[in-house]
């Protein structure tokens, strides 16, 4: 399997777990020119990848339903960040723990990446 195939693999995963495409937020191309899982997390991060907004209150209360009803989660996680509670409603807190979702599934790839990504393999 090629570089880019083994790539292409990873990315379909983190999306079905997350439904965020790497690759609409970076081009494979340029994927393919960097040597680390670092350099990637950095660019990802720089682009947005981890950031989720997810508007409306309906929405963002059936996402915390499914993947956070006591708000335990979502709510330290808001925390950490430096919220405190007057400044907090469900988008926000269906936002960051979607986030979180995201960059929990990026880095648990994070040791096949950097084994593509630095020709180790």
């Amino acid at each position: 399997m090629k570089k880019q195939e083994k790539l292409e693999y990873i990315f379909e995963c983190i999306e079905k777990e997350t439904d965020q495409s790497v690759t609409d937020h970076v081009n494979i191309e340029d994927i393919l020119k960097m040597s680390s899982y670092d350099e990637l997390y950095e660019e990802l991060e720089q682009v947005g990848f981890f950031t989720i907004d997810i508007i409306y209150y309906a929405k963002a209360i059936e996402y915390l339903k499914e993947y956070d009803l006591s708000l335990k989660h979502s709510l330290e996680l808001a925390s950490e960040m430096g919220y405190t509670p007057d400044g907090l409603n469900s988008e926000i807190l269906a936002s960051i723990l979607a986030g979180d979702k995201v960059l929990e599934s990026f880095c648990s790839f994070a040791d096949r990446l950097e084994i593509i990504l630095s020709n180790k393999e």
